[in-house]
């Protein structure tokens, strides 16, 4: 209904006492992904008769004080506040899903049975935000008490264009069972809007890098775009921050997708690995940083070292003395080139398990790409080829008990029995003690990397691993998934394909920069 009044330029908000009121919607901002150049109407519902109710037995004085509705987001985050604490079941104080659906109204934020999560389920068990700026001195640290959960915290970012997005993923999370994320937004007023929206969407924002000169000489200063580089880079140094704050984080893009709770097979089978990252291309320097996950990473160990070394690289560029320049003479900048924190961070692992400084993706760049010339270059440099980038395979064991539930009650398709994985030890450089193969520290071996296999975070196309899991096969729609996580890398009309199988909550329209 809400997305019918937006098309007809109308849009009201409708709270729980049905009282309208007015929002004036902002219109000059991009949107992310293919969202900006083009929107996709949604046809307006046709009208169905609403049923008769059927008499219910009056309510308890406590049923009516936990679903008495409040007027103001504001209230919804102080009530919600106030019941994280108490809530020890899920589902404890008012929930961000405890709206009614009412005509006219907003789509509610759907409630998953009380099962799904299991022990994983941080649902009513962390408290909100109010807008901080998280990058203040000590919001960081106390936005993350707040947040965390069982010392997790699932982090993401989003801009004014990408709200809606964002609130999508707020609710697919909450679909699997889970609550303990971090939402950080590019201004105060875009985290505004998700606060005070149907759903009281908990957020901060980040002044990190705002208004740094540099941004502007390598052409990346813009926000409202698909290519939103300080936000990008903010997400390694909230990653690194967080680990040295003794958490395991984890970073997801707006287009992931959960299809069960990944946790049983993160704290199972793959415990033994520090930081797993997506596998794009099988080789070493090939991670898509879509989803970064660190566990049980020691501060100042491997997995710590290559997300503070992937931070310092960006700023060495950010600020380098003269300005990094192309073959041309033009200046390094722009999107995806040298700058590129995919890159970058892709140059660091290779560093790290390698054992020496190594900046073949990014620096490549620079070098003129005809006639194989950045071939030689690498080359030159004595950058290891073909097989030798190739990862180590490791045995790991599923079984049944390792297996997560989906929401609707069935079984993560995946057989129980031996699996071989892609991993690496994190050797580093530069430093002593445990970076060096752990000579002298044998009780402190290395830390691990793995590149997951397609089965726990799967790509649309154009990724390694098994075609037949990709979303370009076909398979994604199937009820029993065959992966745990899904990410649209690859995918043309993100949303639209989000829209397609169902993974879409057309509740988060409200949310879109129309």
């Amino acid at each position: 209904e809400a997305v019918a009044q937006a098309e007809e330029g109308d849009l009201k908000k409708t709270d729980k006492d049905g009282d309208e009121n007015p929002v004036e919607l902002p219109r000059d901002g991009g949107e992310e992904e293919e969202a900006a150049t083009d929107p996709e109407p949604t046809p307006a519902p046709e009208p169905t008769p609403t049923p008769t109710p059927t008499p219910e037995p009056q309510p308890t004085e406590e049923e009516q004080e936990q679903t008495t509705p409040t007027t103001t987001a504001a209230a919804r985050v102080d009530k919600e506040e106030e019941g994280a604490a108490a809530a020890s079941d899920g589902t404890g104080g008012v929930g961000l899903g405890s709206l009614l659906l009412t005509p006219g109204g907003p789509v509610p934020l759907p409630d998953p049975a009380p099962d799904v999560g299991g022990e994983w389920r941080s649902i009513g068990k962390v408290a909100p935000l109010r807008g901080e700026d998280l990058s203040l001195p000590g919001a960081l640290e106390a936005a993350a008490k707040k947040r965390s959960f069982r010392n997790e915290i699932i982090l993401f970012v989003g801009n004014k264009g990408g709200n809606h997005l964002a609130a999508n993923q707020v609710a697919n999370l909450r679909s699997v069972g889970i609550e303990h994320y971090l939402l950080v937004t590019n201004t105060p007023q875009c985290c505004r809007t998700l606060l005070d929206g149907p759903w009281g969407i908990s957020c901060g924002w980040t002044s990190y890098l705002l208004h740094h000169p540099r941004l502007e000489t390598y052409s990346i200063a813009a926000e409202e775009v698909a290519t939103p580089f300080r936000l990008w880079w903010v997400r390694f140094h909230f990653l690194e921050r967080l680990v040295g704050l003794g958490y395991n984080p984890m970073y997801i893009d707006t287009d992931v997708s959960f299809r069960v709770n990944p946790y049983p097979l993160f704290k199972g089978p793959f415990a033994r690995f520090n930081l797993i990252g997506q596998d794009e291309s099988g080789h070493i320097n090939g991670i898509n940083i879509g989803v970064i996950y660190a566990q049980d990473a020691r501060p100042g160990g491997g997995a710590h070292w290559v997300l503070n070394q992937t931070v310092a690289r960006m700023m060495r560029i950010l600020e380098a003395e003269p300005v990094l320049t192309r073959w041309d003479g033009s200046v390094a900048g722009g999107a995806k080139e040298t700058i590129w924190d995919q890159h970058i961070y892709n140059d660091v692992v290779e560093s790290a398990v390698f054992g020496r400084e190594m900046h073949r993706r990014s620096h490549q760049r620079m070098v003129d790409p005809r006639n194989n010339a950045r071939e030689a270059w690498e080359r030159q440099r004595g950058f290891p080829q073909h097989d030798a980038m190739n990862w180590d395979l490791e045995p790991v064991e599923i079984t049944p008990e390792h297996l997560p539930i989906t929401p609707s009650g069935h079984l993560l398709d995946l057989g129980p029995g031996t699996h071989l994985v892609k991993t690496k030890p994190l050797v580093c450089y530069g430093r002593p003690g445990d970076y060096q193969a752990a000579a002298g520290h044998p009780e402190e071996p290395p830390e691990r990397m793995m590149a997951a296999p397609p089965w726990l975070i799967a790509g649309w196309s154009g990724v390694s691993g098994d075609d037949t899991i990709q979303g370009v096969s076909g398979n994604w729609n199937a009820d029993r998934p065959k992966m745990a996580i899904a990410h649209m890398v690859g995918a043309l009309s993100k949303q639209t394909t989000f829209k397609a199988l169902g993974w879409w909550q057309y509740g988060a329209e409200v949310y879109r920069d129309w």
